[in-house]
């Protein structure tokens, strides 16, 4: 289009690229207004009007306001845009052009590029030699320091770099403390990093990953490119527009590193409004257009020599070449788009051609074809992620020249003005980053009379629930219990008024079924809305799109759910049945008639008569540096690694955490991580969690090197060590850290060289518990748990009778358990394959009918909770909840290799040990679970380990 002089090609090609996808099998016209009735429907399904309004709610910009700014932009922009056709026109008449009079679409391209020579002539590549990037950078750094009064100083060493032309930078602010760092990796590696120039984050600004001392982590970034790199004595030389591009990334670079938000979620470049985000950056691209700054910076790097002048007024006349042209053309794609999201109906007197054609009326000075079809390949808004957001590209602009006028408006040569300006400039819109909090809304369950101690029994009130008002006790209450799991589960569990337990069990299973909040209409729309996105992608039923990227079938799922469920019955029967024993031996009114409120309390009852295992009586069999070298000694074992400590070797955030080194055999280091071990109430979540910091990659390789070795963190939450005492652990502690550590090895043991598929990366959702729960099965292993069980002062072993009360408990109403989770999973199958929405049978017939197979106690009537099943409706598990058995599965029929090989057997266990690492940890996600796992064990998986693990197996042969 730009350079074919044959007009008649130009029209041919012009009129195939107009209707792309718009005949035959491939017409996109029934998709495309599918697509738009179902996103109707879910913005009425969520109280919207429109699309649009859903859009918008996480942007800045409201409907209304970006309607406006696009009439005040067209109507700014339609005579322009006429003259550039008129100019046009002029210039092919001068040319001999036949068709100069009658200019339409396949020529205006064509004609614009021969005007554009002819006015401009600026040829990029002959500017080259006036913009070497080390004079870009020193002038970049300069305006940086003049605008936000901060320093960029070079540091590099200060940390380790992946490629040796990486520079490290240390950015001070103006009394010389360090405010942030980053990376900067210029030159092009076309076998090692993807093209183009891009920012990101390192590390945010964050108070909670705070080194110990220090109130704050200083963020880090990083800011890549691919510059042509230096020859001999010639440095990088740039083209004007990568020196806009280096301009425009440090904008976001400066937005995150000098955010002044000391939460990390929201701080620098995290938590913005999508259509705000490029703010900072295109506002710092403005600054190469202000003559003083170009002209710094623009020396010819032989003889120093600035650009010449008319350079310089050649490039700033060539910005707004055709400015009302391109300005419209961008409109009439940000205004059809809103169109089809706020006002068209699908299904109307209306198409979407009709649309596009009112739109671009309004938006085309060259009158549209009437056979256009660009609609059918705007994928920008039908699947790209623009859906009501095309008009962000003009807002974006709007903001940051709004930003950059107000410079103007101070003077642009006064040098303190410009001062003062920028430094508002900094404190506000770089330094406040994404730190507006969404409202959370929640609910809770009050308990307004007053309830002591004895209808709670012994359990301790005061620390589990809040008081219920201002002239409570803690001692003698009232107290608020709400629905929340941490207050419902110690009611259930430790309640003796048993009708406390019932009110409770029933407000529980009600949730969110009545009034306003009542959620049924909500999840019989979410259900067919799925089975509708099901139908277009070409599926019979949701279930198929949610395993289309699992491990896992529906048949597969469903198979394996019935067998679970057909082993689990009888055992999950005599559960019941040794309650009700227990209960009556108790002298318990109900224990004939044993319902859903009386389970969990009388299960409580007795696992503490059987087992009696208290938790904190156990931990000073388990002090965390015994139980880390025991973990690290059974990773020798299996997998012929050695885990040594590397402190020092690389920095860390608090002197507790801990940097180690896995060698193989030959003592070659594989991999690091970082070993976090001790509550910080004050600075970080709790739990325990495992997460990488870099995958193994080749692109990613430093100089030398043939691959980036992975590294992971492990975060933990145990008691820090006290004097001489050390940490101590309960046995849920150690099942943790064996279970972190399994995710971990798979992280770190990896085989694969391509970053985006190598460790954890790319497993299929059912199959990345595989060996986090694999190395819980180890924690059972009688021979390694005694080896880690010492007693911290005196070297006495764990007791036997202790281990076995252990082993015992692991196995405690398997039945009922396991029953309890094959309802979840099957109810959540049913819905997403055979439940037909606005059919014969209601969501609470189907949870119905799957309950009575899946419950020893029917379930009640009212029963509704599925009206809170979050997990399925919007918890990201729709049609997977299956995932939790069928990675268990996977766990125990992989540890039954080891125990088929023999677990005394120390050559057969290292010999699979080695097997399972060449397989389950190696291959990462460069090959499906499914065949990784076929590879493993010679065969799919089996259920009956996992049956024969939680004592099922004997009821299921």
């Amino acid at each position: 289009m730009q350079h074919a002089k044959n007009r008649a090609l130009r029209e041919e090609v012009y009129r195939a690229y107009l209707s792309r996808a718009s005949s035959g099998d491939l017409d996109n016209t029934a998709i495309i207004d599918q697509i738009l009735k179902l996103r109707l429907e879910k913005a009425k399904l969520l109280g919207y009007s429109n699309y649009a309004e859903v859009s918008m709610a996480t942007k800045m910009a409201t409907v209304e306001k970006a309607d406006e700014l696009l009439e005040k932009l067209r109507s700014a922009s339609w005579a322009p845009a006429v003259q550039d056709i008129e100019d046009l026109k002029s210039f092919a008449k001068k040319q001999g052009a036949a068709e100069a009079d009658s200019l339409t679409h396949w020529d205006v391209t064509f004609w614009s590029e021969r005007l554009r020579e002819s006015k401009y002539d600026i040829n990029e590549e002959e500017l080259r030699p006036y913009f070497s990037l080390p004079k870009v950078m020193d002038g970049l750094f300069s305006l940086a320091k003049t605008l936000f009064g901060i320093d960029v100083v070079p540091a590099d060493g200060v940390a380790p770099v992946w490629n040796s032309d990486v520079r490290f930078y240390c950015v001070k602010d103006s009394s010389g403390n360090p405010t942030a760092y980053f990376y900067f990796d210029p030159y092009s590696r076309p076998s090692e990093k993807r093209g183009g120039a891009w920012m990101d984050e390192v590390f945010s600004r964050s108070r909670v990953m705070a080194q110990k001392g220090s109130s704050v982590r200083l963020p880090v970034a990083q800011m890549v490119c691919n510059q042509t790199p230096p020859v001999g004595d010639k440095p990088s030389l740039m083209t004007f527009r990568e020196v806009e591009t280096v301009f425009h990334e440090f904008g976001h670079a400066l937005q995150h590193m000098l955010t002044k938000e000391d939460e990390g979620l929201v701080a620098g470049i995290r938590n913005i409004e999508w259509d705000a985000v490029e703010l900072p950056s295109q506002f710092m691209e403005n600054w190469c257009y202000h003559r003083d700054t170009l002209m710094s910076i623009a020396k010819h790097y032989q003889t120093g020599e600035t650009l010449p002048e008319d350079a310089y007024k050649k490039l700033l006349a060539a910005r707004t070449f055709r400015a009302g042209s391109l300005s419209l053309r961008q409109l009439k794609f940000a205004t059809v788009d809103l169109e089809l999201h706020t006002k068209y109906v699908p299904g109307g007197t209306e198409s979407i051609y009709d649309v596009d054609q009112r739109v671009s009326v309004k938006t085309q000075v060259i009158p549209p074809l009437p056979e256009d079809r660009f609609l059918c390949s705007f994928s920008h808004i039908f699947a790209g992620g623009y859906a009501a957001g095309y008009y962000s590209y003009k807002w974006a602009e709007v903001l940051s020249a709004d930003a950059f006028s107000a410079f103007e408006d101070a003077g642009l040569d006064d040098i303190k003005a410009v001062k003062e300006t920028g430094q508002r400039f900094r404190n506000t819109i770089l330094a406040l980053g994404g730190g507006k909090a969404p409202l959370q809304r929640t609910r809770a369950f009050p308990r307004a009379s007053p309830q002591t101690q004895r209808a709670l029994g012994c359990f301790c009130l005061k620390l589990v629930f809040p008081l219920g008002n201002e002239n409570a006790t803690a001692d003698t209450g009232p107290w608020l219990i709400t629905l929340d799991a941490p207050s419902y589960l110690p009611v259930m569990q430790h309640a003796k008024n048993r009708a406390l337990r019932e009110e409770v069990y029933r407000a529980y299973l009600s949730r969110a079924s009545s009034g306003d909040l009542d959620n049924t209409a909500i999840i019989d729309q979410i259900l067919k809305l799925r089975l509708e996105k099901a139908k277009l992608l070409g599926y019979s039923n949701y279930a198929e799109v949610s395993m289309a990227t699992k491990m896992a079938t529906v048949e597969k799922a469903d198979e394996l759910l019935e067998k679970l469920r057909s082993a689990s019955w009888a055992p999950a029967v005599q559960d019941i049945e040794d309650l009700k024993s227990f209960a009556k031996n108790q002298g318990a009114a109900e224990a004939d008639s044993l319902t859903h409120w009386d389970i969990t309390f009388w299960s409580e009852r007795l696992r503490e008569s059987k087992y009696d295992i208290n938790e904190e009586e156990l931990r000073p069999y388990f002090s965390l540096p015994k139980v880390m070298d025991g973990l690290f000694r059974l990773a020798k074992t299996l997998f012929g690694v050695d885990v040594v400590p590397a402190d020092g070797v690389a920095p860390v955030w608090n002197s507790d955490v801990r940097f180690y080194c896995v060698k193989d055999s030959s003592g070659t280091p594989t991999a690091y991580f970082y070993f976090d071990p001790y509550s910080r109430p004050s600075e970080k979540r709790g739990g325990a969690w495992m997460d990488e910091v870099f995958s193994r990659s080749r692109v990613m390789a430093q100089k030398g090197s043939s691959v980036r070795l992975p590294v992971a963190q492990m975060v933990c939450n145990q008691t820090p060590p006290v004097g001489d005492k050390p940490s101590l652990m309960t046995f849920r502690e150690v099942e943790t850290v064996f279970h972190e550590f399994g995710h971990a090895l798979q992280h770190m043991l990896t085989k694969e060289d391509e970053g985006l598929v190598a460790g954890i990366r790319n497993i299929e959702w059912d199959a990345v518990e595989l060996p986090s729960q694999f190395m819980e099965n180890w924690c059972y292993h009688r021979d390694t748990l005694m080896s880690i069980a010492k007693h911290y002062q005196t070297g006495e072993t764990l007791p036997e009778d202790v281990y076995k009360k252990l082993l015992a408990a692991r196995t405690f109403r398997a039945g009922s358990l396991s029953l309890r989770q094959l309802k979840f999973a099957t109810v959540d199958l049913e819905l997403h394959t055979k439940y037909v929405p606005g059919g014969t049978e209601s969501i609470y017939d189907v949870d119905q009918r799957v309950s009575i197979k899946t419950q020893v106690i029917p379930p009640l009537p009212e029963d509704r909770f599925l009206c809170s099943f979050s997990h399925i409706f919007a918890g990201g598990y729709a049609a997977g909840y299956y995932s939790y058995k069928w990675a268990e599965v996977l766990s125990a029929d992989a540890f039954s290799a080891f125990e088929d090989a023999g677990l005394d057997d120390i050559k057969a266990v290292k010999e699979t040990g080695q097997r399972f690492r060449n397989t389950i940890l190696a291959l990462g996600g460069g090959k499906a679970p499914l065949q990784v796992f076929v590879a493993f064990r010679g065969r799919e998986p089996s259920p009956e380990p996992l049956l024969r693990h939680n004592g099922l197996l004997a009821a299921s042969a």
